[in-house]
């Protein structure tokens, strides 16, 4: 295999670790953990230009704002996590759609676990949109107001959120930031089955269980976001 880049969105680490208390600033062993780089031998980070720096600098960098990028050589068993070159928003298009272990076109797996009310979620009634989070994501609690307003306005389709948390911890969170789509909890071997590193993410799922197209939470923190995200679903369903 040759060397994988991937562009991440820097929001990920401003944030405490998902399974560690507010209190807790995210360590170097969670950060490899949850981007799913410890079975690389060698990880280092580097700053815009290239340099080597500590974890520590690193993370600051990515507090200030930036994102960052991740280039993995599995047959050297290397990742190198780089900061990138500031980009203004309003140059982030609505095509920069993040690869999934799934290629568009092809069948999504069932979501297996039921939501919160106890129910099944199934693909053939409606086009579906997953939203991927988890409950210590900070851009994921910003974003709740526009999905919750995008799915009030697109009756016409299947609104889902998915996380690893358990669904004791997710009930609380759904009451204290009045999330309204359907919920499904302990959801692990799905976010694995798509490929899912970053949050918040989106998956677009047709009627027969395809994938229709995916995109990054970068898309509602600009202007008008919503707005963008909408045109996105309907140029993708037909609506």
């Amino acid at each position: 295999m040759g060397i994988v880049r991937a562009v991440i969105v820097a929001a990920i680490l401003v944030f405490s670790t998902c399974r560690a208390s507010a209190q807790d600033a995210m360590t170097q062993d969670d950060f490899v953990n949850a981007m799913g780089l410890s079975k690389y031998k060698a990880i280092s980070f580097r700053d815009v230009e290239g340099k080597v720096v500590s974890f520590d600098q690193f993370r600051s960098l990515v507090k200030g704002g930036l994102s960052f990028s991740t280039i993995k050589n599995p047959e050297k068993s290397e990742a190198i996590v780089q900061i990138e070159k500031a980009r203004e928003a309003t140059k982030i298009q609505l095509s920069d759609e993040p690869k999934f272990a799934i290629a568009q076109g092809h069948a999504v797996p069932a979501i297996g676990n039921v939501d919160l009310d106890g129910q099944s979620v199934v693909y053939s009634e409606k086009p579906t949109l997953v939203s991927f989070f988890f409950t210590e994501c900070v851009p994921c609690i910003k974003e709740i107001p526009k999905i919750n307003g995008l799915a009030e306005g697109n009756p016409d389709v299947q609104f889902v959120s998915v996380t690893f948390d358990e669904a004791s911890l997710v009930k609380d969170f759904v009451l204290k930031y009045d999330l309204k789509t359907k919920v499904v909890a302990d959801e692990q071997s799905f976010i694995d089955a798509l490929g899912v590193k970053t949050y918040p993410l989106y998956a677009l799922i047709s009627k027969d269980g395809r994938l229709l197209g995916t995109q990054s939470g970068v898309v509602l923190q600009l202007p008008k976001g919503e707005v963008l995200f909408e045109h996105w679903i309907k140029s993708k369903t037909g609506g």
